[in-house]
């Protein structure tokens, strides 16, 4: 019996660089997988990505076994999340065992109503390959896709873009502040009859960069007593130098936030780290609402390629068990099996 991922393939040879997309007939380069996110350093989309890794980690993947290990659902999630997709290589060892393998980049070519094939790029510790793989040779998960493009995912942080790039510009301003220098300036007005304005400007620029949560006492460039006046208020007064962000930054930080999370189907309850009522509420509901209908459609990806039939996700251990419990009751009131509302509720009967 030949299996759908055994069909012959067009493998190139290894080599320790990508191959050169080349053009198609029409000419044009083929537009590669997205591997990278265009928002790597916002909190808020770790947040998301380890919330969905978890969700499709943690729960009860069956009854039927695939080669689908808890680590791969883990990197699934993440990359749904970030870039709306993921390919898994279907290969066979030597044992005759299914092994399945990320790759790192893949192109899909193909006309409609003909078999898509992917180009697939997968890179080791010392050297990299590429090859060519029939569709029935990869499993390809992808959320949010276009009705004009299947073929690619989307991820959902990209459809909420600009909402992402205004969060990304708010981390960024908060970040370079809190980098700046940090201390407190205690000065003194310069005596009577100083010229050199710009030297001691200098000189305190130079100062204020070494404060490094000290108190640096110097001369005020700005409180030349030359007329006898009264000293300037902040001369003879420690004085705080550093981040001072607005008083309305963080509220819009957090209104900004929580749209991007959203955006990624976590609930305000989970955003807001409200009482453990609202979080455990908030489990349920993201797991109800975004983590099942996407195990959902992975779960179909696995069905079709590896060939079994009864294979599913449920939440399993991820709800608490006094939750478990209230639904298993519910469910045999309403005159279900005992066995069959224990399967559904995931306790024992």
């Amino acid at each position: 019996m030949r299996w759908p991922w055994q069909r012959a393939a067009d493998d190139g040879k290894d080599s320790g660089w990508p191959t050169v997309p080349l053009p198609d007939e029409e000419g044009h380069l083929p537009l590669p997988l997205p591997a990278w996110s265009r928002w790597p350093g916002l909190a808020h989309v770790e947040y998301a990505s380890v919330l969905l890794a978890n969700a499709l980690a943690g729960g009860r993947w069956g009854p039927d076994e695939t080669p689908m290990t808890p680590a791969l659902w883990a990197l699934v999630g993440r990359q749904l999340i970030r870039t709306g997709e993921l390919v898994l290589a279907i290969d066979v060892d030597d044992g005759g065992r299914i092994v399945l393998s990320p790759v790192q980049d893949a192109d899909v070519r193909g006309a409609p109503g003909q078999a898509w094939t992917y180009r697939v790029f997968e890179s080791g510790p010392s050297r990299s390959r590429s090859r060519t793989l029939h569709s029935d040779a990869v499993l390809h998960f992808r959320i949010n896709c276009k009705p004009g493009e299947p073929w690619r995912g989307v991820s959902p942080i990209r459809n909420a873009g600009l909402t992402a790039d205004a969060l990304q510009g708010l981390e960024r301003g908060i970040a370079e502040e809190a980098n700046r220098p940090t201390g407190y300036v205690f000065s003194w007005p310069a005596p009577p009859g100083t010229k050199d304005i710009k030297e001691l400007n200098n000189a305190l620029t130079a100062a204020l960069a070494k404060l490094r949560g000290r108190t640096m006492a110097m001369l005020s460039p700005t409180s030349l007593a030359e007329h006898g006046g009264a000293p300037a208020r902040h001369d003879y007064a420690q004085q705080r130098a550093g981040i001072e962000p607005p008083v309305h930054l963080g509220a819009l930080r957090k209104d900004i936030g929580e749209a991007v999370l959203a955006a990624a189907g976590v609930p305000p309850a989970l955003a807001s780290g409200s009482t453990a009522t609202g979080l455990r509420e908030g489990v349920k509901t993201y797991l109800q609402t975004y983590a099942g209908p996407v195990a959902a459609q992975m779960a179909e990806e696995v069905r079709r390629k590896l060939e079994v039939r009864n294979y599913a996700w449920s939440p399993g251990s991820l709800l608490g068990a006094d939750v478990r419990a209230r639904t298993y009751a519910s469910l045999v009131k309403a005159n279900m099996g005992a066995d069959e509302a224990a399967a559904l509720a995931d306790v024992a009967a």
